[in-house]
């Protein structure tokens, strides 16, 4: 089989349009809504819509040069011995191999080998043939440079049932949709759970106690590597992951970005976002701000916060200086510009 251009693949797949519109509006839908812990699954039996396949796995974990992890893994009709078994013919698995070299396309088995050939492999008699894998998609996405993978497999158990160059290029042209709804069903659901909403700017990740990377959005990415200019992921940086470990404080600032984090589910939530001028307010004149952006006079914020009316005028006059501001309407600007008004 001749494997299709860039091009050619979302052209094969809008054939689909209006099918492949609906579904993509439901996955999105689904990730502001639904478990992380089933969405996966989910999400792969609504892609039987426009992809009929008879098995399926959603692994995603992180990559190095060396190895791969998929620490999250689900599975639709296939049992969880399925990948205790794959593990006897892992290091043979040429598909892997060239899913691998082929970053975020989709690769179909009898593209790169003819099933006589497949049939007398390892990887078929020990494994494929068990588990009614004789026809297979795979796609593999990595996220740079986060080390972040997603792949998915789509597994038909009889051999006559070929997947078609339309299913091959619908699936490949699913996959960045897929990734992205599972990414934000995974943050906003923690962050509902949390009973935290990002401020502007403001972009969240998901890491364990080691500091390696289960999920990000891509502009935490962008952040760390502003910074760390020489990062490669999943490893986050040593002085974000030694402040994880220390547990002696849930904020750090290193030079012009502010993180914070919180523990949750034995992973941690952590947010990042650059300083602005609001991070030079003390914690007074933030509170006093705030509330004469909120149209409060300098007698009620007294009365709220128990100071002397010239005590709010005296924090207010220093958060002007240090805002560059003059008047109120500037002050609501620079204010929800920072996020310091959600």
């Amino acid at each position: 089989m001749t494997p299709t251009s860039p091009i050619e693949a979302p052209t094969a797949a809008l054939a689909d349009g209006p099918r492949l519109s609906s579904l993509i509006l439901e996955l999105y839908r689904g990730a502001r809504e639904r478990d992380p812990a089933t969405f996966c699954e989910w999400a792969l039996r609504r892609v039987r819509s426009v992809v009929a396949f008879d098995s399926a796995m959603w692994g995603y974990g992180n990559a190095t040069a060396e190895r791969v992890d998929l620490n999250d893994v689900h599975l639709v009709e296939q049992p969880a011995r399925m990948l205790e078994n794959y593990a006897r013919v892992q290091q043979e698995d040429f598909l892997a191999r060239a899913v691998g070299a082929s970053p975020r396309r989709t690769i179909e088995r009898y593209a790169i080998i003819d099933r006589a050939d497949f049939v007398r492999t390892r990887v078929y008699r020990l494994h494929a043939r068990r588990f009614g894998m004789e026809n297979l998609l795979c796609t593999g996405w990595p996220e740079s440079p986060s080390g972040l993978l997603s792949v998915i497999s789509l597994w038909r158990a009889d051999p006559e049932d070929r997947f078609t160059e339309r299913e091959r290029a619908t699936k490949e042209f699913l996959m960045p949709h897929l990734v992205e709804a599972r990414r934000m069903n995974v943050l906003a659901v923690m962050q509902q759970r949390h009973g935290t909403a990002p401020e502007i700017g403001t972009y969240c990740a998901l890491c364990d106690r080691r500091g390696l990377l289960h999920e990000a959005d891509d502009g935490f990415v962008r952040l760390i590597a502003s910074r760390w200019p020489q990062w490669c992921g999943p490893q986050l940086p040593a002085p974000l992951a030694a402040a994880f470990r220390k547990r002696q404080a849930d904020r750090l600032s290193l030079e012009d970005l502010r993180f914070a984090w919180s523990w949750l589910d034995r992973r941690l939530l952590i947010s990042a976002r650059r300083a602005t001028a609001v991070d030079l307010l003390s914690g007074r004149e933030r509170e006093v701000v705030e509330r004469v952006a909120r149209g409060a006079t300098a007698k009620v914020v007294a009365r709220e916060l128990r100071l002397q009316p010239a005590t709010v005028r005296n924090h207010l006059a220093s958060a002007h200086h240090k805002l560059g501001v003059s008047n109120r309407a500037q002050l609501v600007r620079v204010l929800a510009a920072a996020g310091a008004l959600t």
